[in-house]
């Protein structure tokens, strides 16, 4: 108790660390003269004392040594206490320099006792945290600790293994750790072995009898924690995983971070490094609105604004509940920030008009629309009010009201479409540019981007919802393959490339190579702890109307350059007649309120290069 008191704790410390300094003071003279001082010299030692030691005791807790907890303490620790001590003699030296000129004081005395108190202090330090360690070996263990295997014998593992040491009521029972560098072959890290290469895995799980596996290599490539995945799941055996190197808080791991393998892992890329300094620039202190503030896309974007201290944000929304649902999560997370809930449809002129008027804002983000093919093709009309109606009806009223910036949203989608989804969202793109071309004061984006990890009514929690029904899996297509980046990340890019707009761009965001939607099936079949053919079945429904087996990020003729940020790319754009394309709209919206599908396609296909439209379904006569 006395120890846990932290005014007692620091005073302790320093009545332990003066006696220590003290003996190594006079030590000091003791060896400077062959362990036989003369007497005038002993008198000199005990007069001197107090001002030597008080110096040094003055430096320690200048350089917040006594914030160091003796039972984490490491070889930084050590060092900085020795930078400590060092400079605690030359205070010393100074002192003494001026009190006594060092007339008659033997000069090879300091930094003899310089040396003795590192000696001294940490040794003290180390014999502390070795009685703490083994009073935690003392304490009894979780008899029912899992039998745990680590792969990766860096400082990720070194911290986790210090952790557990720590944490005696662990459910995890460390028995070797395995890593292809041949040095550490053999060796013990922290009292645990290393058993052996990572290629060794499946044979070491057998003859260990491991329940768990835990990932210690953040900075891994995909492909190893994929082939990880395969040999654990081969023997029902769980891999976990640390976050990335990205998430680890303040270069410490803790129990609580290990987690189950997901998608994200074996589908994530690095992260990404943005301009921290220009996207603040762009957000910090202005007033942001986010159309389909509850969306996948716009919740995130919603939540990555948050960070960058905006004097407002307008969450514009057309669903009540999304918009209460994502609402709420901002307001816990950034309790300060004025976050205001604006239920409405952009395709009501009247209710963007008057939310623009009253609040003024200075940065747009355009995320709402439809999005799903299959729902688009069945309900063409609805799509194109909403995606292109609404769409138009937003950059009006940011060009009237002089917003300075204004994103779209686009999609890969828009690039050679085959759906209607992609036409309505590539005529969205075009409206947006004509806006911009005759607007001044506003700086009209797109950012155009392929599919996003588990947002809603994508293919992965659709194959999730599956996976809990038993089975089977349906794909489409045996060869059909998507791009796909995390939610984050796309957010995170659509504000970066909102920075690097010059007013009138077109960006695409660098997606990496394509995934096969059978390969993601047989992932998430792995990850579920289950056996293709023997547990649940994958089937092959074929293409849905409106869907193709890749998708594109460049329209043909177009050409794209990069920009200052690696992973955001500029589009160079058409030329186009602004305002024959906006005539052009106008009838086009006016066919799709009439109804008139034939028509409606053929105006689409004039309106979007290579566009090849399915036949859009008739509408039903209504009854008499």
């Amino acid at each position: 108790r006395l120890w846990h008191h932290p005014a007692r704790r620091l005073g302790m410390q320093l009545g332990g660390d003066a006696l220590g300094l003290s003996l190594a003071y006079q030590l000091a003279f003791f060896l400077r003269f062959n362990m036989a001082p003369a007497p005038r010299y002993i008198d000199m030692s005990l007069q001197t004392l107090p001002v030597v030691v008080l110096s040094t005791l003055f430096c320690l807790l200048l350089l917040r040594i006594y914030k160091v907890m003796w039972r984490y303490l490491s070889l930084t620790d050590l060092v900085q206490l020795a930078k400590a001590l060092l400079a605690g003699t030359l205070v010393a030296t100074v002192v003494l320099a001026l009190w006594t000129r060092l007339e008659m004081y033997p000069r090879t005395v300091l930094p003899i006792y310089g040396l003795l108190g590192v000696f001294l202090l940490s040794s003290t330090r180390m014999i502390g945290r070795s009685w703490f360690e083994r009073g935690m070996k003392l304490r009894r263990g979780n008899p029912n600790a899992k039998r745990v295997l680590l792969i990766g014998a860096g400082r990720a593992a070194e911290m986790l293994l210090n952790e557990l040491r720590a944490n005696s009521e662990s459910d995890m029972h460390v028995v070797g750790l395995l890593d292809d560098d041949p040095v550490k072959r053999n060796r013990l890290i922290l009292g645990a072995p290393v058993l052996g290469r990572i290629e060794e895995l499946q044979e070491t799980l057998r003859d260990q009898n491991i329940e768990r596996v835990v990932f210690c290599i953040p900075s891994a490539a995909n492909s190893l924690r994929l082939s990880l995945l395969e040999s654990c799941s081969d023997l029902g055996v769980t891999l976990e995983t640390l976050p990335r190197i990205a998430d680890l808080a303040a270069g410490k791991v803790t129990v609580n971070q290990i987690r189950e393998v997901t998608l994200e892992d074996l589908l994530g890329r690095a992260p990404v490094a943005l301009d921290e300094r220009a996207v603040a620039e762009f957000l910090n202190g202005k007033v942001v609105m986010i159309t389909g503030a509850g969306g996948s896309i716009g919740s995130e974007i919603c939540r990555q604004v948050m960070n960058y201290g905006p004097s407002a944000v307008l969450l514009f929304e057309r669903s009540e509940l999304a918009l209460f649902t994502v609402d709420g999560q901002l307001r816990r997370l950034h309790p300060g920030t004025n976050i205001i809930p604006l239920l409405g449809d952009i395709q009501n002129t009247l209710r963007v008009d008057e939310v623009l008027k009253a609040y003024a804002p200075q940065v747009v983000f355009h995320a709402a629309a439809y999005k799903h093919v299959p729902l688009v093709e069945q309900n063409p009309y609805e799509a194109l009010a909403n995606n292109v109606g609404g769409s138009l009806v937003v950059a009006k009223a940011c060009a009237e009201h002089s917003v300075e910036a204004f994103v779209l949203v686009s999609t890969d989608k828009a690039v050679n479409p085959t759906s209607f989804m992609g036409a309505t969202k590539r005529i969205a793109e075009r409206v947006a540019q004509a806006v911009g071309g005759q607007s001044s004061n506003t700086r009209f984006t797109t950012v155009r981007f392929g599919n996003v990890i588990g947002s809603s009514g994508s293919v992965i929690p659709t194959f999730r919802e599956q996976i809990l029904r038993g089975g089977p899996i349906t794909v489409t297509h045996k060869d059909i393959e998507r791009f796909f980046m995390t939610a984050p990340e796309a957010a995170q890019l659509v504000l970066q490339a909102g920075t690097l707009s010059e007013g009138d761009d077109t960006f695409i965001l660098e997606m990496g190579e394509p995934v096969r939607i059978v390969h993601l099936a047989r992932q998430l079949i792995r990850l579920s702890g289950l056996k293709e053919g023997d547990d649940i079945d994958i089937v092959f429904s074929g293409l849905r109307p409106g869907e193709k087996l890749f998708e594109e990020l460049i329209i043909n003729g177009e050409n794209q350059t990069r920009t200052a940020h690696q992973k955001i790319l500029r589009v160079s754009r058409k030329e186009q007649d602004h305002e024959a394309l906006l005539s052009a709209v106008a009838e086009l919206l006016e066919t799709g309120s009439a109804r008139q599908a034939s028509s409606m396609r053929d105006q689409a296909c004039e309106l979007v290069d290579n566009y090849q439209p399915t036949q859009l379904p008739r509408p039903k006569p209504s009854r008499s």
